[in-house]
């Protein structure tokens, strides 16, 4: 059967296998033009974006799995485009698709997206799709997770995002690459927090990086629990106070649930993260756990007015959430004391 010409493959609106062995071709060819494996690259990702079920049933049918790493491997380095357009194709074929992502890895694919993210490290929209197709290989069956972090895949996702710390996509793709990576237990907890504080703090009003960040949080903080668990709650009771106020607030501070970091404390209130804006200004002011705030600031079951004014704390939604917390802290006490 004849091969379909290029050109007209690339004028098809829907993916079929015919068009994919036609892009197949000029993929594991040594000698093709670049540009037309940034074209077919480009293609690719809109076949994918159009119908994902069927693109990647086609695209297994023409056996391009593999060519698509060669052909990155042979043109990514010199030529960005192609390194841009190919990381989101490697990024849309492993969508969901365990068999893709095998295939895939057992190429080289993981060497290659580290090596295209050093190569191309100054370009926000390389490491942007590096950052989701490492997620997206993570995250699937197989040895993808383990891959990553064996090759340096998680110091590439903090140099990304701290080169391109302006980039909010850069931001929230590395945080879920490396919420995936921590999660498939591939990768130790070493510099999580601080990569997800700062994408918080550098845009802090970017909701996406906001539930990103606090998943990799909430991922890190399951097992800092039991550790929790065993600390000395911070800020003990000190037994030469005598008012009745400031004995109920000390019997709070004791509260093993108060010892947690600042962190952990906001996004347990609030799992979204909005109350992530006030993390900065707790630590400026020398708080390190909600025990030391509810020795600050609690006084008889209700949150002094002082705390909203320090924190800036305008919007009625996030003053409910802290109120909220602070009667939970009252309940709580009195339980325990009967």
């Amino acid at each position: 059967m004849a091969i379909l010409p290029l050109e007209k493959a690339l004028e098809m609106r829907d993916p079929s296998t015919e068009a994919m062995v036609a892009c197949r071709e000029t993929l594991e060819g040594c000698d093709s033009d670049p540009w037309d494996v940034a074209e077919i690259f480009e293609k690719l990702r809109e076949w994918l974006r159009r119908d994902l079920g069927l693109a990647q049933k086609c695209l297994g049918e023409a056996s391009l799995q593999s060519k698509i790493v060669l052909a990155l491997r042979r043109h990514g380095r010199a030529n960005l485009e192609v390194a841009r357009l190919g990381l989101g194709a490697i990024a849309s074929c492993c969508q969901k698709n365990d068999r893709n992502a095998d295939i895939m890895l057992r190429a080289g694919v993981v060497q290659e997206i580290l090596t295209l993210m050093d190569t191309h490290c100054s370009d926000t929209v390389a490491q942007d799709n590096a950052c989701v197709a490492l997620w997206r290989l993570a995250e699937r069956h197989g040895t993808g997770a383990d891959q990553i972090a064996e090759a340096g895949g998680v110091q590439r996702l903090f140099r990304a995002m701290e080169d391109h710390a302006h980039n909010p996509f850069v931001q929230v793709n590395g945080c879920v690459a490396l919420e995936r990576l921590y999660i498939r237990g591939a990768a130790p907890a070493d510099g999580m927090h601080e990569a997800a504080q700062k994408a918080m703090e550098r845009h802090p009003n970017n909701i996406q990086i906001k539930r990103g960040a606090a998943r990799l949080l909430e991922a890190l903080q399951r097992q800092l629990l039991s550790a929790d668990a065993l600390e000395v709650p911070c800020n003990a009771p000190d037994p030469c106070r005598s008012r009745p106020e400031e004995s109920t607030r000390e019997s709070l501070a004791e509260a093993s649930s108060l010892a947690q970091p600042l962190h952990e404390w906001l996004l347990e209130l609030d799992s979204v993260g909005f109350l992530m804006d006030y993390h900065s200004s707790l630590k400026q002011r020398h708080f390190s756990c909600p025990a030391e705030v509810a020795k600050a600031y609690a006084q008889g079951g209700r949150l002094d007015d002082r705390f909203f004014r320090d924190l800036s704390v305008r919007k009625l939604g996030h003053r409910r959430l802290f109120e909220k917390w602070c009667r939970g802290l009252v309940s709580e006490h009195l339980a325990a004391s009967r």
